[in-house]
C-alpha cells in the first residue's frame, strides 16, 4: 500500500512506528542519544521552535525541528513526518500537533526501543502524563480546539502555543535528566 498523506492519517500509529524504526535503525539504544541531547548546552530550543513556526512550519513541525538534530534524527525526515499533525491532525482540531511532537521527543529520548513492557516504558508514560498535565493546566485540554478556544487554526496563530509547549517539554526533560541519561 502506498503511504499517502490520507493513509498516513488513517494508520498514523503504525506509520510513525515504522518511520521511527527506519530513522533509528543505526542506533543501538535511544539512551545514548538522550545523553548527547541532554548534555548539549546553550540552545534555546523553545525560541527555535517559535521561529520555525513563524517561518511557516506547522506547530508539530516547529517542535520536532527544534529537537530533531540534537536527537540524531534527520531534520527533513522528521519535519516531513510531522507535517499532517498541524492544526490538530490535518486541520481537524484533534490532538494539538505541538503536544504530539513534544511527546514524540519524550518518547524517543526515554525509550529503550523494545516492544516489551518495562520499567523504562512505565517511566516514559509517566513523563508523558506529566507533560499532559502541564499542557491541560495551561490550555484546558489536549486538543487543538481546546488550545484555540473553538476557533479554527490559521497560519501564524499558534506561535505562543509552540513556544509554551517547548518550554513545558524543556521543564520535563530537565526534571528527568538523570533518568533519561541512564
Amino acid at each position: 500500500m502506498e503511504l499517502t498523506r490520507r493513509n498516513f492519517v488513517k494508520v498514523m500509529g503504525a506509520s510513525i512506528a515504522a518511520t521511527a524504526m527506519d530513522m533509528i535503525s543505526d542506533k543501538k539504544i535511544a539512551s545514548a542519544d538522550a545523553r548527547e541531547f541532554l548534555e548539549s548546552e546553550g540552545k534555546n530550543r523553545p525560541e527555535f521552535a517559535k521561529q520555525a513556526y513563524l517561518s511557516n512550519a506547522t506547530c508539530a513541525q516547529a517542535i520536532i525541528s527544534a529537537y530533531a538534530t540534537d536527537m540524531g534524527l534527520d531534520e527533513e525526515m522528521a519535519v516531513r513526518m510531522m507535517e499532517t499533525f498541524g492544526g490538530g491532525i490535518a486541520g481537524r482540531q484533534e490532538a494539538c500537533g505541538a503536544f504530539v511532537a513534544a511527546n514524540i521527543v519524550l518518547s524517543y529520548l526515554g525509550s529503550d526501543g523494545k516492544f516489551e513492557y518495562s520499567e523504562k516504558r512505565n517511566q516514559n508514560f509517566a513523563r508523558t502524563r506529566e507533560l499532559a498535565e502541564l499542557f491541560e493546566a495551561k490550555y484546558g485540554g489536549l486538543k487543538c480546539i481546546d488550545v484555540l478556544h473553538g476557533n479554527k487554526p490559521k497560519a501564524g496563530h499558534c506561535y505562543d502555543t509552540v513556544l509554551q509547549t517547548a518550554n513545558m517539554l524543556e521543564r520535563v526533560l530537565a526534571k528527568h535528566k538523570k533518568e533519561l541519561k541512564g
